[in-house]
């Protein structure tokens, strides 16, 4: 058997030892050698195997320091190839006496640098399955301490026929309805202690929504035991459940101080949003762009918020 086996990665300066057996142990400390040691460059400028039975018979060799100061002979060493194809090093086998290598020394050293290329491309997907994970954890609690901080109240609901399903609401909603996030999450509206009423103009909302594949905004008031609230809605379309029905995002500002402190302050606020009276069903209509200047912020909002929700 060979005295020496190494797996080296080589670079334009230098060979390290990824792994060894048997090299002198101050090399080994090192962890590397200069070119000036190495034959394993040779296989990576070839792309091909090197086979030397006795560096006496091969003049082009004798200068190589290895055989000075690692007393080396004779040497085999196949590629060692990346995941994607690219000869990044080799692997190989030494000695200090002669040998003539085999085909079997050859196809043996060529399977351990298969095995070894399967290795390092099965490290590198867990260490990206690692990596990506980890990101998603991060950008999940973004945005969760982003849905859960912001005044406004929103969340994520699938659109039924006669009734929605709340799927995800934020701490302002939940709050709003005297409950928790949790409490709500499966929820029907109806369940919730929302009307009939309501629930039609939510849903007249929703729909428009759906047909436009635009954001839909309306004004209504709601129903509360302190007294009517008027809120500033906002739907838009996300995507669609597993049950094939659409989900919709939501965000809702409570506008009822500021429409009582100051009515055209309020209107100028929304972008020039006409302010629906009770009891109408009637989704609110936009000026003109020209005449409109930007875009609701609450629209604005919800546009960001059906984004952001992709990552949850």
């Amino acid at each position: 058997g060979a005295r020496t086996s190494l797996l080296t990665l080589v670079d334009p300066e230098r060979q390290r030892f990824v792994s060894q057996v048997g090299l002198l142990p101050a090399w080994a400390r090192r962890g590397e050698s200069p070119l000036s040691h190495s034959f394993c460059q040779h296989v990576v400028r070839t792309g091909r195997p090197v086979r030397i039975d006795d560096v006496a018979q091969h003049p082009e060799h004798l200068s190589n320091r290895a055989v000075r100061d690692f007393g080396l002979r004779t040497y085999l060493g196949v590629p060692f190839r990346s995941p994607d194809g690219e000869v990044i090093g080799a692997l190989c086998a030494a000695s200090h006496e002669a040998r003539e290598w085999t085909e079997d020394d050859r196809l043996l050293l060529e399977d351990l640098s298969e095995a070894a290329t399967s290795e390092l491309a099965r490290s590198r997907s867990d260490r990206s399955h690692a990596e990506a994970v980890a990101l998603a954890g991060r950008q999940s609690a973004m945005v969760r301490a982003f849905f859960d901080t912001v005044p406004l109240m929103m969340g994520v609901a699938e659109v039924l026929d006669h009734d929605i399903l709340h799927h995800i609401d934020n701490a302002a909603t939940a709050t709003f309805y005297g409950t928790t996030p949790e409490a709500m999450r499966g929820r029907l509206a109806t369940e919730l202690g929302a009307d009939a009423t309501s629930i039609g103009r939510w849903l007249a909302a929703y729909e428009r929504a759906i047909e436009t594949g635009q954001p839909a905004v309306f004004d209504y008031e709601h129903p509360a035991p302190a007294g009517a609230r008027t809120l500033s809605a906002t739907v838009a379309v996300v995507g669609r459940s597993d049950t094939g029905r659409p989900l919709c995002s939501y965000v809702v500002e409570d506008v009822t101080d500021a429409r009582q402190k100051d009515p055209t302050g309020y209107l100028a606020l929304s972008g020039g949003e006409h302010f629906v009276p009770s009891g109408s069903a009637k989704v609110a209509s936009r000026r003109p762009a020209s005449e409109r200047g930007t875009a609701p912020p609450d629209t604005c909002v919800c546009v960001l918020l059906v984004r952001l929700l992709r990552l949850l």
